[in-house]
């Protein structure tokens, strides 16, 4: 029996060390982003801002995200900290008149419920999930699109 203690030291110092090193660095991403999503409700400054005619897909895999409205497609990455209260995520616009800035954002999932509030691009990142009136924040709420 005293010879095992010290092998099974070893082997357990061996499989908890890997995760004793990481114990400081939070989590970056967010699996749970990834799918496609339908937009439900867009609020711009309090105020309802979603065409109803308007259909939009978003789709989020890795660190790509694709925005489908109608016949348009427009692409961005983004970054995410799911480690931070609440969740942070910076997009980056890959096309259109944004193209090349970042929009910093806040974030929270439940269930098949996104919400993502964000400013313009370069301003600074919300501190909650809401847009007031004046604020000149969105809050978009997306349904996820079951397979």
């Amino acid at each position: 029996m005293p010879r095992r203690l010290p092998t099974a030291f070893a082997l357990s110092a061996l499989v908890l060390l890997p995760a004793l090193l990481r114990a400081d660095d939070p989590p970056k991403g967010d699996k749970d982003l990834d799918g496609t999503w339908e937009m439900a409700s867009i609020m711009q400054n309090g105020k309802d801002a979603l065409t109803p005619p308007d259909k939009m897909l978003v789709t989020i895999k890795g660190g790509t995200v694709t925005v489908k409205i109608g016949d348009e497609t427009h692409t961005a990455t983004i970054s995410v900290d799911a480690s931070k209260t609440p969740k942070t995520l910076d997009l980056t616009f890959g096309d259109g008149p944004n193209k090349g800035k970042t929009a910093k954002a806040v974030y929270e999932i439940k269930g098949d419920e996104l919400k993502i509030c964000h400013g313009e691009p370069d301003a600074e990142r919300p501190k909650e999930l809401a847009a007031k009136e004046g604020s000149d924040l969105t809050l978009a709420t997306l349904k996820r699109v079951k397979p």
